[in-house]
């Protein structure tokens, strides 16, 4: 194992931080908070990305591995949070799709209770008392 590797410290917990203060700093002015809350997050998203640039982008020119993580960690606090404000109006929009185009559970029409749904009924007594 190479000596640098060795010797990198764990940056995980930091890849997930970025990426939320990223997410405050994109989409933290949306939902139904207060003015107050949604005027804040943005800023605080913002502030603390400011106060951990030098620490986060430090060696990214020479592709550093933490540098490169944080940057991904930006990008990816920044697409899937967009991919997820995407989706969360559409369902408030009422557009719920799968991907196949059928419709989602939610949106189908409950079944009309029949012979063999009617509460009481036994499917097994109804289907064999044909066969007799």
């Amino acid at each position: 194992m190479a000596h640098a590797a060795m010797s990198q410290d764990d940056v995980g917990a930091s890849f997930i931080t970025i990426s939320a203060l990223t997410f405050a700093l994109a989409y933290g002015w949306t939902g139904d908070a207060s003015r107050f809350v949604r005027v804040a997050r943005p800023i605080a998203g913002l502030a603390g990305l400011i106060a951990l640039r030098n620490v986060l982008v430090a060696g990214l020119s020479h592709l550093d591995v933490t540098a490169v993580g944080h940057t991904t960690s930006m990008l990816v606090g920044a697409v899937l949070g967009g991919l997820l404000l995407w989706r969360a109006r559409r369902r408030a929009d009422g557009v719920s799709r799968r991907p196949d185009g059928h419709a989602g559970a939610e949106e189908r029409p409950p079944s009309p209770p029949g012979p063999a749904t009617a509460p009481g009924s036994d499917r097994r007594r109804s289907s064999s008392a044909g066969h007799q």
